[in-house]
């Protein structure tokens, strides 16, 4: 048997074993769902206090502490509300999800796309419409 046939052999396995991996691992909805949950809750405590007018940033510590409360207590309806407006891709071997979190007429909204991919995910784009 010559090198090269070795060679593509070799890769052809490997290949088979990635690709076996990627299909087995591709992550669920429900994942999806308590990852975006998970990052977007973050992102609401670090940032909802952060542009408060000058005449209350000496209520900052509270808001952060209040709104830190009342984004763990909404969770449940947060992920729920993540799963309603997420629409998915499944390619097989990966996924991809598409958010679009619109809560109310008169508030901006928001889209996010992810892959998911190996249980992780990868947001690659966000963006304030």
């Amino acid at each position: 048997m010559k090198i090269w046939q070795q060679v593509v052999g070799g890769s052809a396995i490997a290949a088979s074993l990635l690709g076996g991996a990627m299909f087995v691992t591709n992550p669920a909805p429900r994942d999806y769902e308590r990852y975006a949950t998970l990052r977007l809750s973050e992102y609401l405590k670090e940032n909802m206090c952060t542009q408060l007018p000058s005449q209350f940033q000496q209520f900052a510590n509270q808001c952060q502490f209040l709104g830190g409360v009342l984004v763990d207590i909404g969770r449940p309806q947060l992920q729920e509300l993540i799963g309603q407006q997420t629409e998915r891709e499944n390619y097989l071997f990966f996924s991809v999800y598409r958010t679009t979190l619109a809560i109310h007429s008169d508030l901006p909204t928001y889209e996010f796309a992810t892959i998911g991919v190996l249980q992780y995910f990868i947001l690659y784009s966000a963006e304030q419409r």
